[in-house]
């Protein structure tokens, strides 16, 4: 059961914060203080407790080497790139979008 204050979209993006520290290889201390925000606060954001500002956000991506959309993304907080992409060019996946001509539909 989610504890008061987790959301979904906060166990998401914790949940992917805590695996690129860990490929990056990096301890909790280590991530907190390239991202200058406690290691308090970054262990509750890893754990879904809290859900961190668009600048902790951006000063934990710097620090991951990541976009902060990148971030967002994968927190499910924002539409990843290829599919939003694929969604305003009316396409329903982004794999449609690489058919070949030859094999699309035709309208008779």
């Amino acid at each position: 059961m989610a504890e008061e204050g987790q959301t979904p979209h906060s166990d998401l993006l914790g949940a992917y914060i805590r695996a690129q520290r860990r490929l990056a290889d990096l301890s909790l201390r280590q991530l907190a203080e390239l991202s200058d925000v406690s290691n308090a606060y970054l262990s509750q954001v890893e754990r879904g407790l809290h859900q961190p500002s668009l600048k902790v956000v951006q000063s934990i991506a710097h620090a991951l080497n990541l976009s902060s959309e990148v971030l967002l993304a994968e927190g499910g907080l924002l539409e990843p790139p290829l599919v939003a992409k694929a969604l305003r060019a009316g396409s329903a996946t982004p794999s449609s979008r690489r058919t070949p001509r030859s094999r699309r539909c035709r309208p008779p």
